[in-house]
């Protein structure tokens, strides 16, 4: 998740979004939209899915710049140790 989605999260929610909608938008319901259609691998917590996720310090509900705070990073099912991805 780049910087660029955490700024496409807050646009979603000064649109008028709550932030479970703008995560929504961003995660499974985009992904449900791919081609072929309801046949991406990603996009939900399901077994036999990709997953992608971020465990973060802070409620993204309650405030979605908290998506900011992240904790732990998993890359196609695997933690990534973000200590070797910045010297």
């Amino acid at each position: 998740m780049g910087w660029g989605t955490h700024h496409e999260l807050e646009l979603y929610v000064e649109a008028g979004l709550t932030p479970m909608e703008a995560i929504m938008a961003a995660t499974s319901i985009g992904a449900s939209r791919l081609p072929p259609v309801n046949a991406a691998e990603f996009g939900t917590l399901t077994k036999g899915m990709s997953a992608d996720l971020l465990v973060l310090d802070a409620n993204p509900l309650i405030n979605i710049r908290n998506t900011l705070q992240i904790d732990q990073v998993m890359l196609r099912g695997s933690w990534v140790d973000r200590e070797t991805l910045l010297p």
